[in-house]
């Protein structure tokens, strides 16, 4: 059977957070046929380690949703026609990958990250810009601090995409405190957050701070500070 490479990237990232809009979209979308390809496939979804497993699931899938044709080849117009979250930057991906499909000779199909060029999260260069003049001062301390990957750190300020590992809720704890965002007793200081972030609003502000109100453990407090201004900052 063909190898058919299942890739659906973004702008600047190959894996990143998928908005709660497509992941509705595409569980409904797959729901008649889940069941059936697990069993077919007998892939272990929930283990990332099962690569050949999902990759065969996810043409599983493709299959039969009449994705691919008998040739193996994309079927663009059933993909727009199916998956509204599907758009012509999207497609224009895909078929510029589609060219490595016969490069591999098995069924091994990367891990289909449900986004397109137009749902990812985006910020204006100027809010980039702030925040990276925000953290500069403190960026490689907090990075040295907190032990985090520099390109979670670098994929958060470009991309949006706040990896939950405990070195990364740590990290934006380490830049929170240095920028007096966060006190040491674990209390947000909205007004600190407004005089110096530029790009923020009280109304943001605030409803993040609310989020975060009952979580304890200042790493994890800050984690979801942060995963909320950069759901709620998005363009």
């Amino acid at each position: 059977m063909r190898l058919i490479l299942l890739l659906i990237v973004s702008s600047s990232a190959l894996y990143r957070n998928v908005i709660d809009e497509v992941n509705t979209i595409w569980g409904k979308i797959i729901a008649p046929y889940h069941d059936l390809c697990i069993t077919e496939t007998n892939a272990n979804i929930t283990n990332p380690n099962d690569s050949d497993g999902i990759g065969c699931y996810i043409k599983c899938l493709y299959d039969k949703l009449k994705y691919l044709d008998s040739n193996g080849e994309f079927n663009y117009k059933q993909m727009k026609a199916t998956a509204s979250y599907m758009n012509d930057e999207v497609i224009k991906l895909l078929s510029s990958v589609g060219q490595l499909v016969n490069m591999f000779p098995k069924c091994l199909v990367l891990i289909t990250v449900l986004v397109s060029l137009g749902l990812s999260k985006k910020y204006s260069d100027s809010t980039i810009q702030a925040w990276t003049n925000l953290i500069e001062p403190y960026n490689n301390d907090c990075l040295l601090e907190t032990n985090a990957d520099q390109n979670d750190a670098a994929e958060m300020t470009n991309n949006g995409f706040l990896r939950k590992t405990e070195e990364s809720a740590c990290y934006l704890k380490c830049l929170y405190q240095k920028l007096e965002f966060l006190k040491d007793d674990g209390e947000i200081d909205v007004e600190a957050i407004l005089t110096k972030a530029p790009y923020m609003n009280f109304e943001v502000s605030d409803k993040c701070k609310k989020k975060a109100a009952s979580e304890t453990d200042l790493c994890e407090k800050s984690y979801v500070l942060g995963n909320c201004i950069l759901k709620e900052m998005q363009i």
